[in-house]
């Protein structure tokens, strides 16, 4: 949502100064010219299910979430949603992101892809998840498999015109301690490279990843291999 910050006339005596230097064609004396919005988190593959029922979060990734990204095993249907996904994101102005893909390297081929035929800086990774007590079998993956896609995939497109790579754990409650070592391994083998994953975004989550880790902080299980998450959710204990 867009918030008035004051009259038109205000605007223009703020943001002429800086377009001194700026060519650009003439435009509305209505419109503005901004920079392109970034996204810091959003899942691609969650496009044909926004407005779903809102479940609990453990509920929903199983009821709604798993079902949808097993679909992306089809790199055909990859590579049609992506470009949904990317065309929405041009609508909105929004031409940076910070994406999930799924566990299937093919999901991550068709975003990049459709990303770089529309010049977009787009960070993603393929999904890792391994833990076969959550994690189901249509997106359960050997953690060692998922590390040497993973390193194939950051050889090919990370620094690629504009595509950067994230190495994408899904969360401590999907992934083993195991599979969670590799992932700090690549991360620290490949420089520059990014992290994204969840932390703290429901109270039972929160509980279920320190008992599965045995660790007393949901913070430390990320910590201890050599990982940083995105906080959406915070807790006094984690």
């Amino acid at each position: 949502m867009f918030q008035p910050l004051g009259p038109l006339c205000l605007c223009r005596t703020l943001c002429t100064p800086l377009l001194t230097h700026v060519h650009a064609p003439r435009c509305c004396p209505t419109q503005l010219i901004v920079p392109g919005f970034v996204d810091c988190h959003i899942h691609y593959p969650q496009i044909d299910i926004v407005g779903s029922y809102g479940e609990q979060l453990l509920e929903w990734l199983q009821n709604y979430v798993f079902p949808a990204e097993a679909k992306f095993k089809d790199g055909d249907y990859a590579d049609k949603v992506a470009k949904v996904f990317v065309n929405e994101l041009l609508k909105s102005g929004t031409t940076t992101a910070l994406t999930f893909c799924t566990v299937h390297p093919q999901s991550v081929d068709a975003l990049f892809t459709a990303a770089q035929e529309r010049n977009m800086l787009m960070i993603a990774g393929k999904v890792l998840m391994d833990d076969e007590k959550f994690a189901p079998d249509s997106l359960r993956e050997d953690c060692h498999q998922s590390y040497e896609e993973s390193k194939a995939l950051i050889a090919k497109w990370h620094g690629n015109g504009r595509c950067l790579y994230a190495v994408t754990p899904r969360f401590a409650v999907s992934s083993t301690p195991e599979e969670l070592a590799l992932a700090g391994q690549l991360y620290a083998e490949h420089e520059g490279v990014y992290m994204q994953t969840h932390l703290n975004e429901n109270m039972a989550e929160i509980a279920l990843a320190k008992q599965i880790h045995n660790c007393e902080t949901y913070l430390g299980i990320y910590d201890k291999h050599g990982l940083t998450g995105i906080c959406t959710h915070t807790h006094k204990h984690t």
